[in-house]
């Protein structure tokens, strides 16, 4: 070879190591620039899922949604409280209340013993009547004034007031009777005002019979109406210690009712039926008419009654001489109630001259409905759920319970003569006040 064709090989040679060192270069650089393409693209692509409209509108109600459960948590929080504070606030008030009106049913009934002690025409004999009531403790609040007043009487001297000399201990002839039962009457007694609660052992069985045999009966008449059980059962509540009830009465407000009266016939051993003047006849219309007697005391979610069945089997024994029928319920669901109360109603209601009684013993309870400025009242079946003061313990309840208006409205439509309901329950006084 020569030295010519040599030296062109070389060049060659080098030029196609230059070219092969320019091509990795090249591919070494776009190789470089696609990955920082790349890199810069997927970058691009995860801020873009950030920023994407669909994202942001899924992340905001994400947000909302969480924001609002919040505001929810807080409010529904916010509502327990209130509702707790305004069931302490008036419970507080209704035991203020309680306290002020039985200070106040002590203190006339104070009055009214002092007044009639003193009624003998002899002030040594009213003075020994007015140191044996501050004896046996049945006058407080005058206690020392009466006790400084005996201290200095001198004999013959004194407070002392004409005794009555009308003989009013004498029975009702049955014209009489007859003229106090001709016009319709719509009777309640309550054991207590709207807004107190009553003990589970209730002391209205007990002293309503014994009304029935003859304590009630004050001018021995040998017979008595819703009044005297009412005045009865007001002065022997007011003294039992840690009793806070007040027994109402009332009526139906419609003017068709007002002028009759629901009666009884005392029980012959404790009337002057003992003195010869005979039991009554079939005929007499005191010993006729039909009684319904309900007693709820094995609650689901309420407290239990235990003394109401009992107290229930010697009200019926009690009341058979005074009806024809006497039917004694126990544990009745809420539908259960309604329709037999209803149903009893339908069933005698009918009759024009109908005498008709209604006893219920059982739990009870009132609610607030602040829109109609009105505290509603309510008895209830074995099923009622029981309450917490909360509106949503309420709302579950009131389908399950029976207002006192649902109770009033059948009595204005069925044509009875004589029909008298008595509530052993709590907060039963809110039948007078509903509207």
């Amino acid at each position: 070879m020569t030295k010519s064709a040599s030296t062109k090989s070389e060049t060659n040679f080098e030029f196609e190591r230059a070219r092969l060192d320019f091509e990795r270069e090249k591919w070494q650089a776009e190789h470089a620039l696609r990955r920082e393409e790349i890199n810069l693209k997927s970058e691009e692509l995860n801020r873009s899922r950030w920023v994407n409209p669909l994202v942001i509108a899924v992340f905001a109600a994400a947000v909302a949604a969480l924001g609002n459960a919040g505001v929810t948590l807080i409010s529904s929080y916010r509502q327990s409280e209130l509702e707790r504070e305004r069931a302490a606030l008036t419970q507080k008030v209704n035991l203020e209340e309680s306290r002020s009106t039985l200070k106040l049913e002590q203190t006339k009934s104070e009055a009214a013993r002092i007044l009639e002690v003193v009624k003998t025409n002899d002030p040594d004999k009213a003075a020994a009547n007015l140191k044996f009531l501050i004896e046996v403790g049945l006058i407080v609040d005058a206690r020392d004034q009466i006790q400084a007043y005996l201290d200095k009487r001198q004999p013959g001297q004194g407070v002392s007031l004409p005794t009555s000399v009308v003989d009013i201990s004498r029975p009702l002839i049955p014209d009489v009777i007859q003229g106090l039962m001709g016009k319709p009457a719509r009777e309640f007694i309550a054991v207590g005002r709207g807004k107190e609660q009553v003990p589970a052992h209730s002391p209205i069985p007990e002293l309503f019979l014994a009304a029935l045999n003859g304590a009630a009966d004050t001018y021995k008449h040998g017979v008595i109406s819703t009044v005297d059980i009412h005045v009865y059962l007001l002065d022997r509540v007011l003294q039992i210690p840690d009793i806070h009830m007040t027994p109402q009465m009332g009526g139906l407000p419609n003017p068709t009712f007002s002028e009759g009266t629901f009666l009884f016939r005392i029980n012959p051993a404790s009337t002057t039926e003992r003195r010869g003047l005979g039991v009554p006849t079939s005929d007499d219309p005191l010993r006729h008419g039909h009684a319904l007697l309900v007693g709820n005391a094995h609650y689901i979610a309420w407290p239990q009654l235990d003394d109401v069945p009992l107290q229930l089997d010697e009200l019926e024994k009690g009341l058979k001489n005074h009806f024809d029928t006497v039917d004694a319920v126990k544990d009745l669901e809420t539908e259960q109630l309604r329709q037999k109360i209803n149903g009893f109603l339908r069933t005698y209601g009918n009759d024009r001259n109908a005498r008709l009684f209604i006893y219920y013993a059982g739990q009870g309870y009132s609610e607030i409905i602040p829109e109609r400025n009105e505290i509603r009242g309510y008895i209830t079946g074995i099923d009622t759920p029981a309450i917490d003061g909360t509106k949503q313990a309420y709302d579950t309840a009131r389908p399950k319970a029976i207002s006192m208006a649902e109770i009033r409205g059948p009595l204005e439509d069925v044509p009875a003569k004589s029909i008298l309901m008595v509530f052993d329950s709590a907060f039963a006084g809110t039948i007078f006040s509903m509207r």
